[in-house]
C-alpha cells in the first residue's frame, strides 16, 4: 500500500506534516488488494506509517473489470469515515472506465496515457469530457 516500502517519501510527508502544510499537499494512497476486509486495515497502516489522519485519495490499484461490490462497499466507508477525501481507480482496460463512470462512485480515474499505450483520445477521453466530480 502506497508509500510504506518508501522510507523518503514517508520522511519527506512526515516533515511537511510537521512544518503545518499538509493541506498543501494532496496524498494518494494506492492499494492493490482485492478483499475488502483488509483494505481499511492496510490503508489505516499506511496512513499511520507517514502521520496522517486521512489521505485525500485511495486509488484501487490495476482493475481492468468492475471490482467486487465487497471491496466498493469499504472504500466508500473509508470515504464516509474520512480516512479519504476522494476514491480513485486504475487500470489497462480503458473501455471500462465509461461504464465505471456511470455509477457514479468513483472521482478519479487513472487512465494509461504514454506514447507506448495509445487510444486514451478515443477511448476514453470523449467518454469522460463532462466527468467533473474533482473539485
Amino acid at each position: 500500500m502506497g508509500v510504506l516500502g518508501d522510507t523518503g517519501m514517508k520522511t519527506a510527508v512526515k516533515n511537511l506534516q510537521k512544518q503545518g502544510r499538509r493541506e498543501k499537499m494532496v496524498i494518494a494512497v494506492q492499494t492493490y488488494l482485492r478483499i475488502g476486509m483488509m483494505t481499511e486495515f492496510f490503508f489505516r497502516r499506511a496512513l499511520k506509517s507517514i502521520g496522517i489522519e486521512y489521505a485525500d485519495i485511495l486509488i484501487l490499484g490495476w482493475h481492468n473489470s468492475i471490482p467486487f461490490s465487497s471491496l466498493m462497499d469499504v472504500a466508500l466507508k473509508m470515504k464516509t469515515k474520512g480516512l479519504c477525501r476522494f476514491i480513485g481507480i486504475s487500470g489497462h482496460n480503458r473501455t471500462l472506465f465509461s461504464q465505471l463512470a456511470e455509477k457514479k462512485i468513483f472521482d478519479i480515474f487513472q487512465i494509461r496515457y504514454n506514447p507506448a499505450h495509445r487510444g486514451a483520445e478515443t477511448e476514453c477521453f470523449p467518454v469522460l469530457k463532462d466527468f467533473r466530480p474533482w473539485p
